[in-house]
């Protein structure tokens, strides 16, 4: 549903049983640059992992794969997404998720998880700090810490992904345009209204509602935010403007050069954007 039907089927292939093998020195639980330092620890054990289980799972038909830990083992209790390239059966696996401990303890084995980890497998970074408790998202994509819980994409990473057609975006540079947003869970219709800001900032304005993927939404309505991809993931890549909740029917918000209007319902056009 949130790609539009541009991904028609994924099909998981479970094994249902515990993958063994001797313990492992070490593998813990890290963030941001102490992450770097050790996953080289985690693609030891994800090289083990799938050198280990070939025997047992054909994996010719992969293009990702997740492990589940034991929930009684004392290894990793989050989950995290590596991307390498790991060859097993002759097949070159490019994504790996890592389901930790916390997913079969607590109850947080929930399909939000898994397709917040899908997220990943796609190319999708994370959207919230690894290092501290900044929120520059909430709710609006499930890329978020927070956001696990029945929320969609922002209209932006859907572009990347190829889910949202270019004739449904207006890259907006200089002067006003006029434009009726329709809800991302739509089909057709205009999606977005995206404005250069630099050579690595793009401003875009979409209409959230609660419907359809989107439909646990707190706070719909018209919103705008900052990408900057020179920000990694975990570095808070996007920003939700305007203290992170939509622009009021009727009124506007400036953020740089760029002023954004959210139109009575009267008109035909539900946004102007006007670029000085």
């Amino acid at each position: 549903q949130v790609s539009n039907g541009s991904v028609k089927k994924i099909q998981f292939e479970p094994y249902y049983s515990w993958i063994e093998f001797d313990k492992l020195e070490s593998l813990k639980d890290a963030r941001g640059d102490e992450q770097k330092q050790i996953e080289s620890e985690w693609r030891t054990f994800v090289s083990k992992t799938l050198e280990t289980a070939k025997s047992q799972i054909d994996f010719t038909n992969s293009d990702g794969v997740m492990i589940i830990f034991d929930p009684n083992s004392s290894y990793l209790r989050q989950s995290y997404a590596i991307f390498d390239e790991f060859i097993v059966n002759g097949k070159k696996i490019s994504s790996v998720v890592m389901l930790g401990r916390s997913y079969v303890q607590v109850g947080l084995r929930s399909p939000y998880l898994v397709t917040h980890e899908l997220g990943h497998l796609f190319g999708l970074p994370d959207l919230y700090p690894f290092q501290d408790s900044t929120d520059t998202v909430d709710y609006f994509s499930i890329m978020n810490k927070t956001a696990i819980g029945g929320i969609g994409f922002f209209g932006w990473e859907r572009f990347i992904l190829g889910w949202v057609d270019e004739p449904q975006i207006i890259c907006h540079k200089a002067g006003e345009v006029l434009g009726n947003l329709v809800p991302l869970t739509k089909t057709n219709g205009l999606k977005m209204i995206a404005v250069p800001i630099s050579s690595s900032q793009v401003l875009v304005v979409e209409n959230r509602t609660k419907e359809g993927i989107d439909k646990m939404i707190p706070n719909p309505g018209i919103i705008a935010y900052v990408v900057d991809s020179s920000i990694e993931g975990g570095k808070n890549p996007i920003k939700v403007l305007n203290n992170k909740k939509p622009i009021k029917i009727g009124s506007s918000f400036i953020y740089d050069n760029v002023k954004i209007e959210v139109l009575k319902k009267k008109s035909k056009n539900n946004v102007k954007v006007s670029v000085s």
